[in-house]
């Protein structure tokens, strides 16, 4: 019977759960019903939606906060004002799993910010968890949902409460943004993905994927596909660019928002992306940084023209800034080519441009010129040790080429700047 339970839990959330992970959870509602016997209680769940659902409450534990990776909000409100400047209106923007709500709110906050009225854009929210719909739904929370540094959004749109549960601290979200958002309690993989549906400009999909195993991950990155429209956007996990990359979509040069597009075609079922080695950059002694430590996440932007941070040089020459200004801009436009030569016109300023480095990276892997990106990639990180993006990519860039060892390396190196610069521990 628990055989069965652990089945219908992997159909309901699409997760290769582990069992003692399943064992944990069954304990602890057993407890609370009162029910002391695994093979009673399993049929239970299985013959009980609502016992089922307050089982996978147990089971999914939703680590989210407002604003996390607030770049990935930046560029969502740029690329979505982008859109409706071309005459498309309303955006759709989809967000799954949405857990208790704080990545779709997050994000109707920042079209609000940006001036993007209620009726230009769309907002679906998605989890398996009807609790966490739920809990989503009533707008109420607590200190934990407010991570980041800047917190003056938390008061122009919630309204603190008197008293919270336990004696905790209580903020109802305003009404106009909990209106925004459209929840529901539904997998990814029954979302409807016919030819008549609506498909969906921008796809949040962030920690999602590291549940799951290949295959799992292969299947889930189709359904994506199929649920994006050819010229949208999709914002991954920082653990997840790789998986999604191997699976049918090609990084997007929007800088620390994990961003991806479509590739040109889906990788066969199965298949996996090779590549040539990438080769070794000599050493730059010389060589100065341009970077400077990390910032806390910034407040939402308030126009889709502060999509971008200031570059993370210093300003040692004349017209740096604005070349990376124009080169960002250029390669936000889709036109790659383009960028890439200012880019390297930025480098024939400032030869130690870590930024310069690290974009004309991302614009030579999309053109599958993998050694060339590596390298680029590899003097990004040279010139900033801790550029988080740069080393992620060369991760990727490693497996492709079968050097599993290097992989693990860099995404280890990776994961200690992210916890460093968010103030994190562990995997988020």
């Amino acid at each position: 019977m628990m055989h069965a339970l652990y089945n219908r839990l992997r159909l309901e959330t699409g997760m290769t759960l582990a069992r003692d992970a399943i064992d944990h959870a069954v304990r602890r509602r057993m407890r609370e019903i009162g029910n002391g016997e695994p093979s009673a209680y399993a049929l239970r769940a299985l013959s009980d939606e609502q016992e089922l659902s307050a089982l996978i409450d147990q089971v999914v534990v939703p680590e989210t906060w407002f604003f996390r990776d607030a770049d990935a909000f930046a560029a969502a409100t740029a690329f979505t004002a982008q859109l409706i400047r071309k005459g498309r209106r309303p955006v759709r923007l989809l967000s799954v799993p949405c857990a208790t709500g704080e990545e779709p709110f997050s994000m109707a906050i920042s079209l609000a910010e940006a001036g993007i009225a209620p009726d230009e854009a769309i907002l679906d929210a998605i989890d398996v968890s009807r609790g966490a719909i739920e809990r989503a739904r009533r707008g109420v929370y607590y200190r934990n949902a407010f991570r980041t540094r800047d917190l003056a959004f938390r008061d122009t749109y919630f309204r603190r409460l008197d008293r919270g549960d336990h004696g905790h601290q209580a903020y109802e979200l305003r009404e106009e943004i909990r209106s925004a958002v459209r929840f529901r309690c539904a997998s990814l993989f029954r979302l409807e993905e016919t030819a008549q549906a609506e498909k969906y400009d921008i796809i949040f999909c962030r920690n999602l994927l590291i549940y799951f195993d290949e295959a799992t991950q292969r299947n889930a990155a189709a359904k994506l596909r199929a649920l994006l429209r050819d010229d949208g956007l999709l914002l991954s996990g920082y653990a997840e660019t790789n998986a999604f990359i191997q699976f049918g979509f090609a990084a997007a040069p929007f800088p620390k928002a994990f961003a991806l597009t479509k590739a040109a075609s889906a990788p066969a079922s199965g298949a996996t992306a090779t590549a040539a080695a990438a080769r070794a950059i000599p050493p730059m002694r010389n060589a100065r940084k341009h970077s400077s430590p990390p910032s806390s996440p910034p407040r939402p932007p308030r126009t889709p023209g502060e999509l971008h941070a200031a570059p993370s040089s210093a300003k040692p020459h004349a017209g740096l800034e604005e070349g990376l200004r124009r080169a960002r801009e250029t390669a936000d436009a889709g036109k790659h080519q383009e960028a890439e030569e200012l880019y390297r016109q930025c480098l024939r300023t400032a030869s130690d441009c870590a930024e310069a480095y690290f974009m004309l990276g991302l614009l030579l892997d999309q053109q599958r010129k993998d050694a060339a990106a590596a390298e680029h990639l590899r003097r990004a990180v040279y010139l900033d040790p801790d550029h988080y993006e740069a080393l992620c990519h060369l991760a990727l860039l490693a497996e492709r080429d079968g050097d599993a060892a290097a992989a693990r390396q860099l995404k280890q190196r990776a994961d200690r700047v992210f916890q460093r610069q968010s103030g994190v521990r562990g995997k988020p």
